[in-house]
């Protein structure tokens, strides 16, 4: 069944498969298969915004596109472009009571180090984006944006790197009195798959095998059950009445939607849970993912060891340093890094922007027994 467009529901789609560091790989496989993959994640981009319009009653722009209007994925999206159509979509002369927006892309993060308090900034990186000079689309200016909104309704689907940095560092309060649902497919710090878990998961046919309405809350659920095992992130108002269709009858003789789960993948899945937090200073419930094994933190010397033995001159990655302590959720890991730092027992250094390393200061080398 098509749904005709109406003016009170506008969407953009955005899906960025063309950069300049992966377009100049030569014969790196790493880097043309990450193309490949992305390239491949954008078609399934185009799918969902044809949902988008057909199915959900959305009048959707996609980015990149053509002279003629039509999408166009082998062109390049610049910040330019980039800003102005999320301006127009959030902070146009004649805003529509709903808007969606959907970006797939690469992801990249800036940090900096001020005194012993590490930031860090969030950004939805253009085609030309060079992880040094240029990052990208900001996070924060994404957020002020959604702040100066006189939109009613909002609905944000972010399929990059670090995109969880604009539900956990900005502060949604501001957005009280209106309704909105954010979804991200990674948390702050972790990378995103270049397969694209949370399109296929917007694809996914019993989303859209069900008849009649798509409400917020059903999407929430479905996204809850399918994303078993991801890094989801999902914040919704909590007086919320948004609707993502208003009429569907079922994707029956249609082209079969994306469904990646093997059998073993959804019983490796099926371990891992969402957890709903409900908060009360801030009008929002968000669902994150909660590692199975029991949370706690381990010894100060029992990581400054693992950080002595792992580091070969240049540092430890952070990364590597959490992926020693699996038990403990990143956050939490975080901020017990940032203690140490404190302490000046640890050192932060940046050898490339996107990368941090640790590594151990003459005070945390004392502060190791030895065996």
């Amino acid at each position: 069944m098509r749904v005709t467009p109406v003016s009170s529901s506008v969407a953009l789609v955005i899906g960025i498969c063309q950069y300049a560091w992966l377009n100049n790989c030569g014969n790196d496989e790493t880097d043309e298969n990450k193309l490949a993959q992305l390239t491949e994640l954008v078609k399934n981009t185009n799918k969902l915004a044809e949902k988008l319009r057909d199915r959900c009653g959305f009048k959707v722009t996609q980015l990149p596109k053509a002279n003629n209007q039509l999408p166009n994925i082998m062109m390049p999206v610049s910040l330019e472009e980039l800003d102005m159509a999320i301006g127009k979509l959030l902070c146009g002369k004649q805003p529509p009571k709903k808007v969606l927006l959907l970006f797939v892309g690469h992801g990249l993060t800036k940090h900096k180090l001020l005194g012993e308090k590490l930031f860090s900034e969030g950004f939805l990186a253009d085609s030309y984006a060079d992880n040094k000079t240029n990052y990208g689309f900001s996070l924060k200016t994404l957020h002020e944006y959604l702040r100066e909104s006189e939109v009613e309704q909002f609905l944000v689907f972010l399929e990059s790197c670090y995109s969880g940095k604009f539900l956990n560092e900005y502060d949604l309060s501001c957005l009280s009195g209106k309704q909105y649902l954010f979804v991200t497919s990674t948390q702050a710090d972790n990378e995103a798959s270049a397969e694209g878990h949370l399109i296929k998961a917007l694809l996914h046919e019993s989303l859209w095998n069900n008849k009649g309405k798509i409400t917020g809350e059903t999407l929430c659920q479905h996204l809850s059950e399918v994303g078993k095992g991801s890094n989801f992130i999902i914040a919704k108002s909590k007086e919320s009445n948004i609707t993502f269709a208003e009429s569907t009858e079922g994707d029956k003789g249609s082209e079969p939607t994306v469904d990646s789960q093997t059998e073993s993948e959804k019983q490796k899945l099926s371990e891992t849970t969402l957890q709903r937090i409900e908060s009360d200073n801030v009008n929002t419930t968000l669902y994150k993912k909660i590692p199975p094994s029991k949370e706690f933190l381990p010894s100060k010397e029992k990581v400054l060891r693992f950080i002595a033995g792992a580091d070969k001159g240049e540092g430890v990655p952070c990364s590597k340093v959490f992926q020693a302590f699996p038990s403990v959720p990143e956050e939490s890991f975080k901020d017990f890094l940032d203690n140490l730092v404190g302490e000046k027992l640890i050192t932060l250094k940046f050898p490339r922007t996107n990368i941090c390393k640790v590594s151990l200061t003459e005070k945390g080398k004392s502060n190791i027994s030895p065996k």
